[in-house]
């Protein structure tokens, strides 16, 4: 068992790391909740409110694999700012979602799944749109999109309400796509949703390992998105619970960006939104969020001014603008869709770097296509190794001091090499390289961030790299 599992947030909630007493009182029920490195055996038992016959869809599905082919998709690299809480609608984006919708025209688009951990299973994520009356307060806008998925039928429940196969207490990125028939392919075929909300990550972080989790959240996007699903992300809240899983959070919610730009699709950056809440939207075991006790009695659906101070209220608000957003992108006219961002200045070489305006900063890679690099001279630089791809160069200007880290997300057969070099963008001027990451206390002045693809066993030029500085 891992050190902090995500539990259940009714019945007995975990209390902070260290305490006995919450231990002791949480121990039966942290059994067959706890995050594992190692693939579970089966899926979550039946999901659904009311009793229904099985799926034979579901039952029948054939053997997925995690990584299916993304299928032709508009060029160019979505840019998602750190700030807003909402993705921008841009003309890109909506082309990439009509692209996904394309695949299957049949799926219902009155219908969303659920995929991830406990804050998605939880019965305060959702579930209380589906009762009257609604309480609104100045978010009235939403109604309509409440009502539309009202209509919806999540086989013989609306969507609401269902529970989902996909969405399970204790779960990481990896269990959703595991097995011969999958939890995910199962709830795919017993819903056939147009749309998916999709969260993980928190529980991820227990097992260490960030890259095997980007690799996994990927490959949830890109099976949704060969069906015909377009998938919906939501960044991660803060782990109150622990110093240093908190420490982390941003490093996982950086792979969650980095996944919707890659693949164009709405992102929800939920850690942004809870930030201006009392102790940031979330309870007293430090890991889920709270809900609104209000007349109703316990009422995460309430949108009042009081009901959004509280965390899974504001995530169910933003859920529901997301879906409304994403509904949007399919059939908006160009005028109504948000501006496109203007692409990178500089070409990424050596002479002509990127530069960095903020941070934190976020960019997606795609080398196959790209010419090769001029910059080869790692002199200084321990560890680098030759590389068959194009680096890339971005500049970075530092007025103080501050600790800098570079992430190099890569899919495609290639592992990322990173570096800092000081004052100018060649090789003799590294100080610091690292495969995949590097991070350094920087003093002010200019730095050079490089991120350079390299071929691992495939024989192929690098593909994808998604690149975060932090």
């Amino acid at each position: 068992m891992r050190r902090r599992p995500l539990t259940p947030e009714r019945g007995v909630a975990a209390g902070p790391v260290g305490r006995a007493a919450a231990r002791a009182a949480i121990a039966l029920a942290l059994v067959g909740a706890c995050t594992r490195p190692d693939p579970a055996s089966r899926p979550a038992p039946g999901r659904v409110d009311t009793p229904v016959p099985e799926s034979s869809a579901a039952a029948e599905a054939p053997p997925v694999t995690a990584r299916d082919a993304r299928g032709p998709a508009p060029r160019g690299t979505a840019r998602y700012p750190a700030g807003p809480v909402h993705s921008p609608v841009t003309a890109l984006v909506a082309r990439s979602v009509a692209d996904i919708a394309a695949r299957d025209p049949s799926l219902q688009g009155d219908v969303f799944a659920k995929v991830g951990d406990s804050l998605t299973a939880s019965g305060d994520f959702l579930r209380c749109f589906a009762r009257d009356p609604l309480e609104l307060g100045a978010q009235g806008e939403v109604r309509a999109t409440i009502e539309h998925f009202r209509a919806g039928n999540a086989r013989g429940v609306d969507p609401y309400r269902r529970l989902s196969w996909a969405a399970t207490i204790g779960w990481s990125a990896w269990q959703v796509l595991h097995g011969s028939t999958p939890p995910l392919a199962r709830e795919h075929a017993d819903v056939r949703p147009r749309f998916a909300l999709v969260q993980f990550g928190t529980n991820d972080i227990e097992i260490g390992a960030l890259h095997a989790f980007s690799d996994h959240l990927l490959d949830i996007v890109d099976w949704l998105g060969a069906r015909g699903t377009i998938p919906i992300l939501f960044t991660l809240p803060p782990r109150l619970d622990d110093a240093r899983a908190n420490g982390e959070v941003p490093r996982y919610s950086a792979a969650i960006r980095l996944a919707a730009m890659a693949r164009r699709v709405p992102l929800v950056d939920f850690g942004e939104a809870l930030r201006s809440l009392p102790h940031q939207g979330i309870g007293p075991d430090g890991i889920h969020p709270t809900s609104h006790q209000g007349r109703r009695g316990r009422d995460a659906c309430d949108l009042g001014e009081e009901g959004l101070k509280s965390g899974y209220n504001l995530r169910n608000l933003l859920a529901v603008q997301a879906l409304a957003r994403a509904r949007q992108a399919l059939t908006a006219a160009p005028a109504t869709l948000d501006p496109e961002l203007p692409p990178l200045a500089g070409s990424g070489d050596a002479g002509d770097p990127h530069p960095i305006a903020s941070l934190p900063f976020f960019d997606v890679v795609d080398e196959q296509d790209g010419p090769e690099g001029a910059l080869r001279d790692y002199s200084g630089c321990a560890g680098a190794r030759a590389a068959p791809g194009r680096e890339r160069v971005y500049r970075l200007t530092l007025t103080t001091a501050r600790r800098v880290e570079v992430i190099g997300f890569d899919r495609g057969g290639a592992e990322a090499d990173v570096a800092l070099l000081e004052g100018r963008a060649e090789g003799s001027a590294c100080r610091y390289h690292g495969r995949r990451s590097v991070s350094a206390a920087l003093g002010p002045g200019t730095w050079f961030v490089v991120v350079d693809p390299v071929s691992v066993g495939t024989g192929r030029r690098p593909g994808e790299t998604l690149v975060a500085v932090l």
